[in-house]
């Protein structure tokens, strides 16, 4: 080693909240202080170690491999405060060799799997007596056991200590001294260098470096009060740094910070990175061993079980493309050619049983009644796997290429992407822990950073800035995926203006964001990927456990985890598998045993399904569903299943942008000539309008025009993605020799030039290659989207049912649901004693909320009462409700919320009544239950049973008036979290739709930011949260509303200039009207609101009255009585049935004032009453009115 001194003891941001130096820059700036190696030592974890291994190798640096561990006071599996001191105390550990890696590895594992607490993960001494070989040992800095004790006065404990290590870890123990200008470390360095004397032991000297440079002292001490989650005002908390001496020090400054103490500390740094020499890189896979069942080899077995399901294929591909014998006959031989070219590649590559193990866990799901979906990404393009079951799609009939799956021209190990409904993904995991073994098993981790608002919102919460004034600044920043701090800083003039001009607090705000964006701030667990190896995890790299949680997962991200070898099988949950599923079942319950319903054989041509598609009705549908979406649905009207594979790889920013779109569009509807660039691209290019719209387009142009094997045209795919230009270049050479060797290239360019005709050919491929998007993936999302529409266009009610249940704790969505079956003309139920399921059930053409859906019903109540129904079939009465069901499970809070939500409107249409009289209720239900005690004979049991009956509680409630329907309403959203039998805008909705211009929250969320800029809108809806805010500026009081109309909900900002005139409306619970416009910030910006009773009240001209056919004498009395009830200004008019059938409308020649009382007084006079109101155009001076 060159460099005399060398860094042992160094924290990357991945201790995490606490580390504050990055990896990326750290090699560059290493070399310019002269440094030939360092370590890493991170707080209890590995995380970063592979990074760090190969950016310092990268650049010549020798990279030390280590980690800062947490040794407990007691041992690792105990759970409990120590009564003096820390719980546990610091050591370093550095690995000397691939064995000390290992080990380091194992105690790392250890510390989270046996010995994490309260965050810490802790290992002991027995780990360190059992796996300290190939490890040297530092005795750490103030937070070691030695400096520890000795601060605390135990000295004797302090020796015992540094022996035990001693005895441990031989001569590979060094006593730690630094000068970092904190006091307690200058006075514990005298007594270690006499313990270091005493017992024989060499010194070290580090710097515990936390950041680069000196002048990031103070952003670290931000960082570090970030995860303590504390605020620079809180009782004893500085903003400023205990010192600033903790940053990458080069050798002269370390000299000189050790100008007092023993040189040979320093001296042995170079000696302990000479020890340590370890090569990290990899170049083998742990694939897991599949068990062989049937053949001697996995090649013979994966072979065996293709063509064996390729064969089962074969019949309901026959039915699916309406093949005659004659064309099965013809296709075989195709499919089986495919198959055999496939299987020869996998088996050179060497990745049988990666196949094999993919196949068993989908096929064990799909046996399970676990759905999964069709394919995902391009694996789907592999008709082994399509035969093997993995996939649903077929690639031959799609036209999809297994080398952009696999390429034999390019070894890289295959990714098969898989969805599995949302609820089984977890049972499929745990099928492959109880196959292959725990500890072969496990999840990946993934770290997350402090990106630019997070950055911003975090520093801000530290240095207690107001909320509102952080979140003005935060909003500042685009809302772009991955933009940074110094991307805003260039492009937004204001927060550019901030950060030079600025009061102290923003412009110190916006310095220390900078500097902590980007570094690593929290653990958490990858969506999807899962590690299974042939040997335990631990033996090959390390393990941890999420912050929250048991579960194992790799401490390395997948791209390290995959670096190391670790073969990563995705599992994803997909919410609309689940809805699929469940539609189907609800279908098949009603049909035959031989005739069930089975999505993967439906007709690919359905006209119904096409139909719905063309009209963009596809809110529930599978990546359709969005507004943009919609519009380019209702213009492209898609026709056939290749045009939704298109819509699926054409709606993205790239395309929409470039003018591929609006071709493909016009081109389909004729309205643009179809143009392919040569003759020969017109078969490859047909199904797409003349458009380049696949990657696999791409490879069959060159493959077509250049002679390309398909492998090699997949490398000039990826070569043209990278935009490397040298490759570029090489490329361009390679397609236009080998164009201008194709006899029928030269023939097809005519009068053009041949050479020039490839360049240009060239250009375009380069041009579309950078919008093309998988096909394979497309087709088989595409077929997804096709299910959910064709669920929807056939089988409406049993879909719509699907999806409300996969939403069951999402009111929003729910409100949304509801009004779509509105729109179909769907009705839907609220939740029944006799008819409800757990979940969204389908009852004669009509949708029946699911019990689940209720809150605060737990599901042993839910349980107990559908056990109870199941023995009666069907409950009679409420007698024979609360004579069955368990007291002890559905107690009085349940059977609040059961009330509330109408569960017994079916048996009791009066829920006042009931609800009044829970007690009594209840208490039938405890005589009942004290009767009929489990393996005992009651009274009734030796009575006749009519003579029992008649001995049986009774449940004789009250009559009282039922709850007005605005209670009741009330009452119901309490329960539900939405509104079901009705909602408060009912009443108002028809009155303000006439005006024109009302806009609903479906269409606020689907509208485009430039219009919400330019658009004045008018919104109703029922408040159903207030957040009260105080303006920095003057202290002035605005508020944020959400909503939640007919369609949804949505947010209102209510500024101080409006304010104080509305703010009586904001706390109740009326019907409001809104109008304003699109806030930047979300949602919509108040300029007025009306309360809608009293817009009725004060500014209806004109009552017209619906009056029942069957209406008798009797009932116009009553009419007239309550009509007479509240004289004010408002004309009347009554439209009446004639005998002879004719509807007449007559003026009353009465004026009325038509305030909320009145209303209900008039509803309720003659039942089925029609009731209209006209108002006049809405202005300012009327707002005042009614506000």
């Amino acid at each position: 080693m060159s460099s005399k001194f060398v860094h042992l003891h160094f924290h990357t941001h991945y201790s995490l909240l606490d580390g504050a130096i990055k990896i990326k820059p750290l090699p560059k700036r290493l070399k310019e202080l002269g440094f030939d190696a360092c370590a890493i030592t991170d707080h209890g974890n590995l995380h970063g170690a592979i990074e760090f291994h190969h950016a310092l190798k990268k650049e010549g640096l020798k990279p030390i491999i280590g980690m800062e561990a947490y040794v407990a006071k007691g041992n690792r599996f105990e759970r409990k405060y120590a009564k003096a001191g820390p719980n546990a105390f610091h050591a370093v550990l550095l690995a000397m060799d691939k064995q000390g890696y290992l080990n380091l590895g194992k105690l790392a594992s250890l510390g989270f799997s046996e010995g994490k607490f309260y965050g810490k993960p802790r290992i002991d001494r027995d780990a360190m007596e059992e796996l300290n070989q190939g490890l040297i040992c530092l005795s750490a800095c103030l937070g070691g056991e030695l400096s520890n004790r000795f601060l605390a006065g135990e000295n004797a404990a302090a020796y015992d200590a540094a022996r035990w290590y001693k005895e441990v870890f031989k001569d590979r123990y060094y006593v730690e001294l630094q000068s970092i200008g904190l006091g307690d470390q200058e006075r514990v360095n005298p007594k270690l260098i006499q313990l270091a004397q005493d017992l024989d032991l060499p010194l070290v000297g580090t710097n515990d470096c936390h950041y680069l440079s000196q002048d990031q002292a103070e952003a670290h001490r931000i960082l570090q009060l970030m995860g303590w989650q504390r605020k620079v005002t809180d009782p004893g908390i500085s903003g400023q740094p205990e010192t600033d001496q903790i940053f990458l020090k080069s050798p002269e400054e370390m000299a000189e910070a050790f100008r007092n103490l023993p040189q040979e500390a320093l001296l042995n740094t170079a000696k302990i990175a000479e020890q340590c020499d370890i090569d990290l890189f990899n170049k083998k896979y742990y694939l897991p061993d599949y068990p062989l069942e049937r053949t001697d080899s996995l090649e013979k077995e994966m072979e065996l079980l293709a063509f064996e399901g390729l064969e089962k294929r074969f019949k309901p591909m026959a039915k699916l493309y309406h093949w005659d014998e004659a064309d099965l006959a013809q296709k075989r031989g195709e499919y089986e050619d495919r198959l055999r070219f496939e299987i020869k590649v996998i088996n050179e590559m060497g990745f049988p049983g990666y196949f094999l193990i993919v196949a068993d866990f989908i096929n064990w799901a799909k046996e399970n009644d676990i759905p999964v979906g069709p394919g995902r990404g391009s694996g789907a393009g592999s008709l082994v796997a399509y035969a093997l079951r993995i996939t649903d799609i077929d690639p031959i009939y799609y036209d999809l290429l297994f080398e952009r799956f696999l390429n034999p021209e390019r070894i890289s190990l295959p990714d098969f992407d898989i969805d599995f409904e949302v609820e089984g993904r977890e049972r499929v995991i745990d099928y492959v822990r109880q196959k292959y073994g725990d500890k072969k098993v496990c999840q990946i981790s993934a770290i997350g950073s402090l990106l630019a608002k997070g950055a911003l919102r975090g520093v801000a919460r530290v240095l207690d800035i107001p909320y509102a004034e952080a979140d003005k600044i935060a909003k500042l920043i685009p809302d772009e995926l991955g933009i940074t701090l110094r991307d805003a800083l260039e492009r937004e003039p204001e927060l550019r203006r901030l950060a030079d001009e600025g009061t102290e607090t923003e412009k110190k705000l916006i310095k220390l964001s900078l500097d902590l964006e980007g570094l690593n701030n929290n653990l958490s667990t990858h969506a999807a990927g899962v590690i299974i190896m042939n040997s335990d995890i631990t033996d090959v790299m390390p393990t941890c456990t999420p912050t929250k949680g048991d579960g194992l997962q790799s401490m390395y991200s997948m791209k390290y985890a995959e670096d190391q070898g670790a073969v990563k099988f995705d599992f994803l949950g997909l919410r609309n598998l689940t809805v699929i599923d469940r539609a189907v079942k609800l279908i098949n319950l009603h049909r035959p045993k031989d005739d069930q319903l089975d999505i993967s054989l439906i007709e690919m041509a359905d006209q119904p399904t096409f139909k719905l598609l063309s009209k963009g009705d596809t809110t529930g549908v599978f990546q359709l569903e969005s507004g943009g979406m919609k519009e380019l649905i209702k213009k492209l009207k898609p026709s056939v299943f290749a045009e939704i594979i298109a819509l699926v790889a054409l709606y993205r920013p790239g395309p929409l942008g470039s003018g591929m779109v609006d071709s493909f569009v016009e081109c389909k509807h004729g309205r643009q000539a179809v143009k392919y660039p040569h003759p020969l691209l017109a078969e490859t290019l047909r199904e797409t309008y003349g458009v380049m719209v696949y990657q696999e387009q791409v490879m069959r142009v060159v493959q077509v025009l250049g002679g390309f094997s398909l492998g090699q045209a997949d490398m000039l795919r990826r070569a043209i993605g990278k935009k490397i230009p040298e490759v570029l270049v090489e490329q361009r050479q390679l397609f236009s020799e080998g164009c201008l060797a194709n006899p029928k290239f030269i023939e097809g360019c005519a009068k053009e030039d041949p050479a020039k005709k490839a360049g240009e050919i060239f250009d375009l491929i380069d041009y579309f290659a950078g919008y093309g998007f998988n096909k394979s993936h497309s087709a088989a999302y595409a077929m997804v989207s096709y299910q959910t529409a064709w669920l929807k266009a056939n089988h409406k009610v049993e879909f719509m049912a699907a999806l409300m249940t996969a939403d069951i704790n999402k009111p929003e969505s729910i409100v949304k649901l509801v009004s779509e079956c509105r729109e179909m003309n769907i009705e839907v139920l609220p939740p029944d004693i006799n008819e409800s399921e757990l979940i969204f059930a389908v009852v004669e053409g009509r949708i029946r909320f699911g019990l689940n859906a209720i809150k605060n019903v737990g599901s042993s109540a839910l349980e107990s009462i559908l056990d109870a129904r199941a023995k009666k079939t069907k409950f009679k009465d409420l007698a024979e409700v609360f004579s069955n069901i368990d007291s002890s499970k559905v107690n009085s809070r349940v059977m609040e919320a059961l009330v509330k939500s109408g569960v017994f409107d079916s048996l009791e249409p009066n829920r006042r009544k009931l609800f009044e009289q829970i007690d009594a209720c209840l208490a039938v239900a405890a005589s009942e239950k004290s009767l009929n005690i489990e393996d005992q004979t009651s009274l009734f049991d030796l009575l006749a049973p009519q003579e029992a009956d008649k001995c049986k509680a009774r449940l004789d409630l009250k009559e009282m008036p039922d709850w007005k329907t605005k209670q009741k309403l009330k009452f119901e959203h309490e329960a539900l979290g939405f509104y079901i039998s009705g909602h408060p805008l009912d009443p108002y909705i028809e009155e303000i739709e006439s005006q024109g211009g009302l806009t609903r929250s479906s269409d606020l969320r689907e509208m485009e930011a430039p219009t919400k800029g330019r658009t004045s809108l008018k919104m109703t809806g029922v408040v159903q949260s207030k957040l009260i805010k105080l303006t920095k500026k003057n202290n002035e009081k605005m508020a944020v509303l959400i909503l939640e109309d007919l369609w949804g909900s949505f947010e209102t900002v209510i500024f101080p200039n409006l304010y104080p005139e509305v703010e009586p409306l904001l706390d109740s619970d009326e019907p409001l009207l809104i109008e304003g416009r699109w806030n930047p910030g979300g949602g919509l910006a108040a300029e007025q609101i009306y309360n809608l009773a009293r817009m009725r009240e004060e500014m209806a001209y004109l009552m017209v009255l619906s009056i029942p056919a069957e209406s008798n004498s009797a009932d116009l009395e009553r009419l007239k009585g309550a009509l007479s009830s509240s004289p004010g200004s408002c004309k009347v008019k009554a439209l009446v049935t004639t005998n002879e059938g004719c509807r007449v409308r007559l003026d009353l020649g009465q004026r009325i004032k038509p305030d909320e009382p009145f209303v209900e007084r008039l509803t309720e006079s003659l039942p089925g009453l029609g009731i209209r109101f006209y108002f006049p155009k809405l202005n300012r001076e009327v707002a005042q009115k009614s506000s």
